[in-house]
């Protein structure tokens, strides 16, 4: 997927929210170099950041909702 090991790691770090600063400082890399990962994923998925993560979360809210229905 990319030339970092952590790539995914990275991604899924700031669709939490965590800090471009957080994720740096944890992988040694600049706030800057975390924002164009972040930004070279969102381009190759032709989606906005924002888009996304409402997406992203939206799809976890309903995986957990589902298992709560299950265990009912």
């Amino acid at each position: 997927i990319s030339e970092n090991s952590n790539y995914l790691e990275i991604i899924f770090k700031r669709l939490n929210n965590e800090s471009l600063a957080e994720i740096g400082r944890e992988f040694e890399l600049s706030r800057e170099r975390i924002r164009q990962i972040e930004s070279r994923f969102l381009n190759n998925i032709n989606i906005s950041s924002n888009d996304f993560r409402t997406g992203y979360l939206q799809f976890f809210e309903k995986i957990v909702r589902n298992s709560v229905q299950k265990t009912l």
